[in-house]
């Protein structure tokens, strides 16, 4: 089995289990933890006296909480808490977990200024509850936040597994067209590639040569843009190549090992990325301006 058809399949895995995982975020994960973080905030308003305290909480992670009331009504801007959940790595090996308090602070704050107020009284109703806050941060909210993750997470395992197989797939097909693109004494034509061009009034798709830029010495504008090219041989401690396109037909360069490798790999980024990458953006285009025409 070739390589290409086994990286085929590796991407047609990869496509469907991040669908399937898209999907269950969506219908699954996302309300789970809505319902979790909705659970946080009625506890805390019952059991921290904040019934009346406009209050936002977030769960970002299952080592994060944070806490905020609005400054203004009308305003974005807010004043916040932040719970951690955090381990001590130096308590003689025994990496405990413990909570930290995170908040805002102020020199002094004005009176009859009411959102300032709000924000002091959530400090302070945080600070008196904190160890019952601590508690049910560490020993219930950060598992059950870890628990709505539970079954997607084996999903994005095997996504991961997948996409290391891609990379190991496509590393091993690098080398093999490396030593491709560097046949001596074979022109070698790079792929061509689709792009979006006017003719008239109209817009029409139109196939264009491959390009490759091909640096053939140390200064800023020694270089060409080649459409084909051949490696004629070794002239001593560099090589002969042979190239069109650019400005000039058939023309010669000899380069250095290093050009070379350099000009191999603008080619290999090309065959393998560049042009499927440039093709598919103009047919999207191309498709919704076709659309859009016909509407």
């Amino acid at each position: 089995m070739s390589n290409q058809i086994v990286l085929n399949a590796l991407k047609s895995q990869i496509e469907s289990l991040e669908l399937k995982a898209k999907t269950m975020h969506t219908e699954v994960v996302v309300p789970a933890k809505e319902k979790l973080v909705a659970e946080i905030t009625d506890w805390l308003r019952t059991e921290c006296d904040l019934i009346y305290v406009p209050l936002k909480v977030e769960m970002t992670s299952s080592s994060a909480i944070n806490i905020s009331v609005k400054m203004e009504s009308k305003s974005r801007w807010t004043r916040q808490v932040e719970l951690r959940k955090e381990r001590n790595w130096r308590s003689e090996g025994k990496n405990e977990e413990y909570c930290s308090l995170r908040f805002d602070g102020e020199s002094s704050i004005q009176s009859g200024y009411t959102a300032e107020l709000t924000y002091m009284k959530l400090i302070g109703e945080v600070g008196k509850n904190f160890s019952a806050i601590a508690n049910e941060f560490l020993n219930n909210w950060s598992h059950a936040y870890d628990a709505t993750e539970s079954e997607i997470a084996p999903i994005w395992e095997e996504i991961e597994t997948l996409n290391r197989s891609v990379r190991q797939v496509e590393s091993d097909m690098a080398v093999q067209k490396r030593a491709e693109y560097r046949k001596t004494g074979v022109k070698f034509t790079l792929k061509p590639y689709k792009e979006i061009n006017w003719q008239g009034d109209e817009r029409i798709l139109e196939e264009k040569p491959g390009t490759a830029q091909l640096q053939y010495g140390r200064g800023n504008y020694d270089y060409t843009f080649v459409n084909s090219y051949k490696i004629i041989g070794k002239v001593g401690i560099k090589y002969r190549v042979e190239v069109e396109g650019g400005p000039k037909s058939l023309r010669t360069y000899e380069l250095t090992a290093m050009r070379l490798d350099q000009f191999i790999e603008e080619v290999l980024e090309w065959e393998t990325k560049t042009a499927d990458w440039k093709t598919k953006r103009a047919e999207q285009y191309y498709a919704e301006y076709t659309k859009n025409q016909n509407a």
